[in-house]
């Protein structure tokens, strides 16, 4: 059994202990506390390439969706057959990027990715593919439905050509 005494030391302690924990806090540690900076050094603001595909492929689970970096490496996300998602991350092939970087003027992008009324590429019951591509700080977007994309030109070629390269990359 405590006696008053007791109690009291224990209080007296617990007192003494709290105070000194407070100052060693803001004494030591909390002085030299600096919150890391943020760094920008991960962000790409010359060239990103994001794609992704949307209608009948997400009714049977086959959708892909990538980005694409300024220095060929990229991440996909594959939707698997039990349901889940795969990423698969790696480098195209120096020729493919070349091929994209040569077709994805911002001339040619400018031109292309204007918004118009028409039917989808691919139909509305078919997968069809859509991009966003910043260049230089400059934002476009392509869309199998609603850009005016030309199919025989140089931007859709290879935009096809990586599409078809990542959707064949063994996972």
């Amino acid at each position: 059994m405590l006696t008053r005494q007791d109690r009291l030391s224990i209080l007296i302690t617990f007192t003494v202990g709290l105070f000194a924990g407070v100052y060693l806090y803001v004494a030591g540690f909390a002085t030299t506390f600096v919150l890391p900076e943020v760094s920008t050094g991960d962000i790409y603001t010359e060239f990103v390439l994001t794609g992704e595909g949307y209608g009948a492929c997400e009714l049977d689970n086959t959708c892909l969706s990538f980005q694409l970096l300024e220095n060929g490496s990229y991440r996909g996300l594959y939707d698997a057959a039990d349901g889940s998602t795969v990423v698969k991350e790696g480098v195209i092939p120096r020729a493919l990027r070349r091929e994209l970087v040569n077709a994805l003027t911002p001339e040619a992008m400018l031109v292309e990715s204007d918004l118009i009324a028409r039917p989808c590429q691919y139909g509305e019951e078919g997968t069809n593919y859509r991009f966003e591509v910043t260049k230089e700080g400059t934002e476009y977007s392509f869309d199998t439905c609603r850009t005016a994309l030309d199919y025989e030109g140089a931007i859709w070629k290879a935009l096809a050509k990586l599409w078809n390269h990542l959707a064949t990359v063994e996972l």
